[in-house]
C-alpha cells in the first residue's frame, strides 16, 4: 500500500461523521492519543531559538522538568505526527513518571496539553 492511501485509512476515520467532507490534519495521530482534552502548539522565539540550539533536550529539561517529552527533528506533516504519537503512547506507558504535557519538537517549537485551558496557559508561559 502506498504511503498516501495508508494516510488517509489511518486519518479519515478520525473525521466528525457531520462534517465528512473535511479531511483531518496530518498532524492528527499525534492529537489523537493525548489523555488531555486540549493542545496548543505554537512557535515562540525563545522556544524556536532553544529547539534549534545545540543540546537543546538538556536545556529544556532544565526548564520543563519531568513534564517534557522530546520530539526528535523529523519531516514535518504525517511523520512528525506518527513519531509524536510514538512518544506520547511510550510516556503514558511510563506508570513511573507523572503525565507529561509539555512537548518539545526539536528545530520545530512546543505543544502543551492539558484539560482546562489556564492550566495550559500557566505551562506554555
Amino acid at each position: 500500500m502506498n504511503a498516501r492511501r495508508k494516510l488517509w485509512r489511518i486519518l479519515l476515520p478520525a473525521r466528525v461523521v457531520a462534517q465528512d467532507e473535511l479531511r483531518p490534519g496530518v498532524e492528527t495521530p499525534m492529537h489523537d492519543v493525548l489523555p488531555q482534552t486540549h493542545a496548543v502548539h505554537t512557535h515562540p522565539t525563545m522556544i524556536d531559538g532553544l529547539a534549534c540550539a545545540p543540546h537543546a533536550e538538556e536545556h529544556a529539561r532544565r526548564l520543563f522538568g519531568n513534564s517534557l517529552v522530546s520530539i526528535p527533528v523529523v519531516n514535518l506533516g504525517y511523520t512528525l505526527g506518527i513519531v509524536a504519537r510514538r512518544a506520547v503512547q511510550r510516556s503514558i506507558a511510563d506508570l513511573t513518571v507523572r503525565l507529561r504535557s509539555c512537548f518539545f519538537f526539536k528545530a520545530h517549537g512546543l505543544m502543551v496539553a492539558g484539560n482546562i485551558l489556564d492550566e495550559i496557559r500557566e505551562r506554555h508561559d
